[in-house]
């Protein structure tokens, strides 16, 4: 199971810095939580005009963009002209799905809250696509993994195999065991950047 570091700060130069420590460990992604404060309670995240610069900065990284926004269809396109390597959309905040239409051969990424039946959603999944799963409410980091989310992944795997799956929310050593037999990845932020040492916190993570 590969492990995402997530940075989701507003500052810039923790933003460079701690995308600077992804690239040292040689992650070979790093995720973006972007929230408006309308979706979510919070109001995080780069802008797109952030990401030209970061990439070159940084270019053995590749870039996961998590809107946690309201009508996120709006805001794909640009992030993707902002060199975004994939996007992450909520399941729940998409008011026109008609408008995701032109993006098929994009690297677009359904997340799904906590709440939501996979009934709903599995439909429209086909094989190879990404699903963000959420083991947490969207918002703050820091917030404990629901173990219920455990059945509904391996159930979303069940139900469409070559889905690619990625957990987000609460991702620890322990939470990470229970999720890797059915889950490509995981992102983390608090676990690996609220760490006294991140970079150990980051290989605990990988090694489980």
């Amino acid at each position: 199971m590969t492990i995402y570091p997530v940075v989701n700060t507003r500052d810039r130069d923790q933003m460079v810095r701690e995308v600077g420590l992804a690239s040292e460990w040689g992650s070979p992604w790093v995720h973006f939580d972007v929230s408006d404060g309308v979706f979510t309670s919070t109001v995080t995240g780069p802008s797109p005009d952030d990401l030209p610069g970061l990439h070159e900065r940084f270019p053995d990284i590749k870039f996961e963009v998590h809107l946690m926004v309201t009508n996120p269809e709006e805001q794909v396109a640009r992030w993707f002209e902002a060199s975004a390597n994939r996007v992450v959309v909520h399941w729940e905040a998409i008011g026109n799905p008609e408008a995701l239409a032109g993006l098929t051969d994009r690297p677009l990424s359904i997340a799904l809250n906590p709440e939501t039946a996979i009934e709903d959603v599995v439909p429209r999944l086909k094989p190879g696509q990404f699903v963000h799963v959420l083991a947490v409410p969207p918002g703050p980091s820091g917030q404990t993994f629901d173990l219920s989310v455990v059945e509904k992944i391996t159930s979303l795997r069940s139900a469409v195999p070559d889905l690619i799956i990625e957990v987000d929310g609460g991702i620890t050593p322990q939470t990470a065991a229970l999720i890797k037999e059915a889950a490509n990845a995981a992102v983390s932020h608090s676990y690996i950047f609220g760490s006294p040492n991140p970079e150990k916190a980051f290989r605990e993570l990988q090694a489980v």
